[in-house]
C-alpha cells in the first residue's frame, strides 16, 4: 500500500488532471461516472464526497515537500475565477510529531512507524524549500517540551538555519502554565467528561510541563515567534488534551514568567467546537466562556499577540456560518474592551491550516467565504489588514 500511494502521489503531482478535476464536496451531487464504484459498494451518497476528499488528502501527504507546495498553490486556484483573490505568501508550520508517535507505541495502539526524517532534518528540508521560493514561502519549525533539555538545541539549530518562528502544540499533553487556581470551563454533556477531567486535574507530565517556563522566557528574550494551537479539539494525543490550549493559560503564563512581550500567534482563533459552547458560534449567554472570547481578550491586552482564523470549518456550514460571521463582524466594528491597548481588528489574520483532511481541496472555497464577508461596506476597510497587513506585522516583514 505504501508503495502504491507513493507512486500515486508522484503521478498526481505530475498530472494536471488530478488538480484541475472538479472538487467533490461533502454532501454534494456527483457525476455517476465518478462515484459508481462507491455506490456499487453500498456507500451512502452523502458520504462519497468526504471519501474523495480523504483520498485526495492521503495522496497529497505522500508527496515530497516540493510537490506538496505545488499541490497547495494549485489547491488555492482550484475552480477559481479571474476576479478571485489570490494567495501570494504561504507560511509552512511544522509540527514536531516525536511525542505523538511515542505515545502511539503503548499497548493496544496501532504500530505506526516514526517520521521518515528526524525533525531537525525536516526543518532543514523545509528551509531549503523556502530558499527556493523567496518572498513566497516562510518556514516555521516547532518546539516540544517533551524533548527535555533538547528542545533548546533543536530551536537553536533552526535559528542557525534562519528560522525565527516555531509551533507549540498543547494537545500533546502540556499546558502553557499549570495554574491550579484557574480551571477552564467546559460545556455540559457526558461526551465531554474527559475534557472536564483534564481541566480539573494537574498537568499529567510534570517533567515536560516544567520546561514551559524556560521555553516562554527564551522565546520572549530572543524575539522568536511562537505559533500555538488554540482550539479545544482537533488532533489530541489523548482525548481531552485540547483543553490545554485555553488562551487564558497563555495570559497567566506570560505574566508569571515576565514575558508580556512574547510574540504569540493563536491558531484557529478559538474555533467553534462543542467543548466551549461552539466558540465563535456561541450564543450571547455563553460567549464569554469560550476560547474565542478569551483569545480576543488576549490579543487586545498584549502587544505582540495575534490571532488566526484558519480551519474554522463552521464557516463552510450554512447553518453555523451566519452565527460565526455575525459575531466576527460585531467584534470588528465594535469598540475594544474598555482599557485594552489594542483592537481585535488590528490583530486578526486569515489562514487555512491547509494540510488537514477536511481543508485539502476546500481552500478556494474557504478564501472566497472570507472575501465575500469583507465585501460588506462596514468592514471592507479592514480587509487589507485581515488578509495581509496584520500577518506581516506578526512576521516582522
Amino acid at each position: 500500500m505504501a508503495e502504491a500511494f507513493r507512486v500515486a502521489g508522484q503521478k498526481a503531482a505530475e498530472s494536471d488532471f488530478f488538480h484541475e478535476a472538479e472538487h467533490m464536496r461533502s454532501g454534494g451531487l456527483y457525476k455517476p461516472s465518478s462515484d459508481a464504484g462507491f455506490r456499487a459498494a453500498g456507500i451512502p451518497t452523502d458520504q462519497i464526497g468526504s471519501i474523495f476528499q480523504l483520498l485526495e488528502f492521503i495522496v497529497i501527504m505522500t508527496l515530497s515537500e516540493r510537490n506538496r507546495f505545488k499541490a497547495l498553490k494549485r489547491d488555492f486556484k482550484k475552480n477559481g475565477q479571474p476576479s478571485d483573490p489570490e494567495a501570494s505568501l504561504f507560511v509552512g508550520v511544522l509540527l514536531d510529531m516525536h511525542r505523538a508517535f511515542e505515545k502511539l507505541k503503548k499497548p493496544g495502539m496501532l504500530g505506526f512507524l516514526p517520521p521518515y526524517f528526524d525533525f531537525t532534518e525536516q526543518m532543514d528540508r523545509m528551509q531549503l524549500l523556502a530558499a527556493e521560493n523567496p518572498n513566497e514561502l516562510i518556514n516555521f519549525g516547532a518546539v516540544d517540551p517533551f524533548r527535555g533539555g533538547n528542545w533548546k538545541q533543536i530551536v537553536d539549530s533552526g535559528v542557525a538555519l534562519g528560522i525565527t518562528g516555531y509551533k507549540i502544540y498543547p494537545p500533546l499533553g502540556i499546558r502553557p502554565i499549570d495554574m491550579r487556581g484557574y480551571q477552564t470551563p467546559v460545556a455540559s454533556g457526558r461526551s465531554l467528561d474527559k475534557y472536564r477531567e483534564k481541566a480539573s486535574n494537574p498537568a499529567p507530565y510534570p517533567m515536560a510541563q516544567a520546561k514551559m517556563g524556560d521555553i516562554i522566557r527564551h522565546f520572549s528574550s530572543h524575539n522568536l515567534r511562537l505559533f500555538a494551537h488554540c482550539n479545544p479539539m482537533g488532533f489530541q494525543v489523548e482525548e481531552g488534551y485540547g483543553i490545554y490550549s485555553d488562551p487564558a493559560l497563555w495570559k497567566h503564563a506570560m505574566e508569571t514568567h515576565n514575558a508580556r512581550n512574547l510574540w504569540l500567534f493563536l491558531a484557529h482563533g478559538g474555533g467553534a467546537k462543542k467543548v466551549d459552547w461552539m466558540g465563535w458560534a456561541a450564543d450571547n449567554t455563553h460567549f464569554k466562556q469560550t476560547f474565542a472570547y478569551r483569545a480576543i481578550r488576549l490579543v487586545e491586552d498584549f502587544d505582540n499577540v495575534y490571532l488566526g482564523l484558519g480551519h474554522i470549518l463552521g464557516i463552510l456550514d450554512p447553518q453555523i456560518k451566519p452565527k460565526i460571521f455575525h459575531r466576527l463582524k460585531s467584534v470588528i466594528v465594535g469598540n475594544s474592551t474598555p482599557g485594552a491597548p489594542h483592537h481585535f481588528r488590528d490583530k486578526v489574520c486569515f489562514g487555512t491550516d491547509w494540510a488537514m483532511p477536511l481543508m485539502v481541496g476546500r481552500t478556494r472555497e474557504y478564501l472566497i467565504e472570507f472575501d465575500t464577508f469583507f465585501s460588506d461596506p462596514q468592514i471592507s476597510p479592514f480587509a487589507p489588514d485581515f488578509f495581509e497587513g496584520n500577518a506581516k506585522r506578526f512576521l516582522g516583514i
